[in-house]
């Protein structure tokens, strides 16, 4: 508290009483209030309130309407007392009662000034009431966000912000922004924005920034966590490596448009993540000139960093139009700019060097388009051709009989492959008999009788018997030629007997395969080759081409080597020749696809078989030389 000479022991006490405390012989002419900020002793700036009493003594003739007594005595002090009001908003009132002596000094000058200074219950941002005596006076604090940015208030404890510096982090591609030291305490508390340049919307932003996207304008609001005042800082504004940054992510867009009054308008829009100085004009491409693209003079214009540029949240960006720009063919303008004194362009709604290449382009893709539509529309025709033809030629009333035939002992992998054999004809559609699937016909019947019905059944639908060839079928067909030629040769008698034998059973072969080879010695006898009859013969076991020699028995019987003749043996088994040229296709293509399937079937068949025959014949070694017997 402050007061002027003559006043003396003035003290400033808070009180608590509601009505005022004054006293002594002073009169309140004025009061003054005044808002502020007060530093003491280089503390940290508050906001305080100056309140000014303006105060006038009185004589003894008006104290008491001029009744003093007789030893009233104007030499000696008088104390007295001032009480001063002071509240803001809806806070309880406050009470100061200034109290001082009035010197026989103070008398002589009668006007006076007490000087208050308070700094409780007053903050930023509000407005406080001071009432003394019958003077009532208000003073309004500025808002906080108004006070802290001016430089002479940095030190107020109200408008103190973080210190944020910025650290570049080359491994990670990154540039950190992050508190002071002195700071550290309050990082938790720490928000950020990020402006482009000091003008403009402020976005939230995250501490760390990549390296591409730092620019040169970027500039950033620090405060902190509940405050409301913030610092600026912009620590990229002097670094120049930054400034590639901006030209690398600048866009220009083009797009020929019309004005609302229907004229031609080429439109463009300019996208940068700063503020830039820019020179936009159109130019017109002369297509196939190889000359570049020319201005088109008296329509450019310019764009600087304070005006014409506009921002949201994901970008900024300044755009405009060239309206009425004469052209026969309005697609060959285009739009160049220049930035930083670098020129960018020529940018076309349509790229120039590829329209010359777009009717080819599309005249390829349409005629390729034909093929495939064409490819798939004859693939579905021939599908459709074989399924006709299967359908008339290898239904259940026309489809041939195959009646398969092998030599008794068979091992696993040759029994398999004939089993493997039958199914795949089968699935192709044909009747197919085998006695490995017939045993209880088999044994009602017999082998011979057996034999003889199938045999019949061939005949009447022009059918084939195929004789699967193995080592034990040709050492079995050489012992029965041999034996039968030698009772051939025992007289004629004999001779005449057999010739006379359609099929002759013979005694030492009791087996179905036996049976068909004496009926196809019983052809022989009569001068000519069974014709029912066809050999077969696997790849795998190398029979005929690994040194073997084919019984005379055979002689005159076609050969057919499975899968590499699947084709030549379904020719065989299907021997009608269709008339019309369309069936003949139709009957190939069916003869194709066939021949794949059998193929691919007895291959996977005979994969899976390989090693199981494998590990049979490994038993069988071993059973072979557990029995050998002991020398002794």
């Amino acid at each position: 508290m402050n007061s002027f000479q003559g006043l003396d022991e003035c003290t400033a006490d808070e009180s608590f009483r509601v009505e005022p405390l004054d006293s002594g012989p002073v009169e309140v002419t004025g009061l003054g209030v005044k808002a502020g900020l007060c530093c003491r002793n280089k503390q940290k700036c508050k906001a305080c309130l100056l309140i000014s009493v303006r105060l006038r003594i009185l004589d003894n003739e008006e104290i008491s309407g001029g009744q003093l007594g007789e030893d009233a005595d104007e030499d000696k002090d008088d104390a007295a007392a001032v009480t001063v009001c002071y509240y803001s908003g809806p806070s309880l009132p406050r009470y100061k009662v200034i109290s001082f002596r009035v010197t026989p000094a103070a008398r002589k000058s009668r006007e006076h000034e007490l000087t208050v200074v308070e700094d409780k219950g007053v903050f930023l941002g509000s407005s406080v009431n001071v009432r003394v005596r019958s003077f009532n006076r208000s003073a309004t604090f500025p808002l906080q966000r108004k006070v802290c940015p001016s430089a002479e208030v940095e030190e107020c404890e109200k408008c103190r912000t973080p210190r944020v510096v910025a650290v570049t982090d080359e491994q990670r591609g990154v540039v950190n922004l992050t508190v002071a030291d002195e700071d550290t305490g309050q990082l938790q508390l720490l928000q950020m924005c990020v402006k482009r340049g000091e003008q403009g919307l402020c976005l939230q932003s995250s501490s760390s920034v990549p390296l591409h996207a730092v620019t040169p304008c970027m500039c950033f609001e620090v405060w902190m966590e509940g405050s409301t005042c913030r610092s600026k800082l912009c620590p990229f504004s002097e670094k120049e490596e930054f400034r590639g940054n901006v030209l690398r992510n600048t866009f220009l867009s083009v797009v020929h448009s019309k004005t609302n009054e229907g004229r031609p308008a080429l439109s463009w829009n300019l996208t940068a993540p700063c503020r830039l100085e820019a020179e936009v004009w159109p130019c017109r491409m002369d297509a196939g000139s190889g000359q570049g693209c020319g201005e088109v003079l008296g329509f450019r214009v310019k764009r600087n960093e304070s005006s014409q540029w506009w921002e949201n949240n994901a970008t900024l960006w300044t755009s405009g139009s060239f309206v009425d720009i004469g052209s026969k063919d309005r697609f060959l303008h285009c739009v160049m700019f220049e930035v930083d004194g670098k020129i960018f362009g020529p940018l076309c709604q349509h790229d120039t060097h590829r329209q010359r290449w777009s009717v080819p382009v599309l005249a390829m893709l349409l005629f390729l388009s034909l093929v495939g539509v064409a490819v798939c529309f004859l693939r579905s025709r021939l599908r459709g051709c074989i399924s006709d033809w299967e359908r008339s030629h290898c239904s259940a009333e026309a489809r041939g009989e195959v009646l398969l035939l092998h030599a008794s002992g068979a091992d696993v992998l040759e029994a398999g492959l004939v089993c493997q054999l039958g199914t795949e004809l089968s699935e192709l559609g044909f009747g197919v008999s085998l006695d490995l699937w017939s045993q209880a016909e088999l044994s009602s019947l017999g082998p011979g009788p057996w034999l003889h019905s199938k045999l019949g059944l061939l005949q009447r639908r022009r059918g084939k018997a195929l004789l699967v060839l193995s080592g034990s079928a040709l050492d079995t067909a050489q012992a029965c030629w041999d034996s039968w030629i030698g009772e051939k040769k025992g007289g004629p008698e004999g001779a005449k007997k057999d010739q006379t034998a359609w099929c002759k059973p013979t005694p030492c072969f009791s087996d179905v395969f036996g049976s068909a080879l004496s009926c196809i010695f019983s052809a022989h006898l009569k001068g000519g080759a069974a014709e029912r009859f066809v050999l077969v013969h696997f790849d795998s076991q190398k029979l005929i081409n690994g040194g073997r020699a084919m019984p005379m028995l055979f002689q005159g019987l076609e050969l057919y080597s499975l899968p590499s003749e699947s084709r030549q043996l379904l020719a065989e088994l299907c021997p009608e020749r269709p008339e019309s040229f369309s069936m003949r296709i139709k009957k190939l293509l069916w003869l194709r696809r066939a021949s794949r399937h059998l193929t691919k079937g007895l291959k996977n068949s005979g994969k899976r078989l390989w090693p199981q025959a494998q590990s049979v014949l490994t038993q069988v070694e071993i059973r072979e030389e557990e029995t050998l017997p002991l020398h002794m």
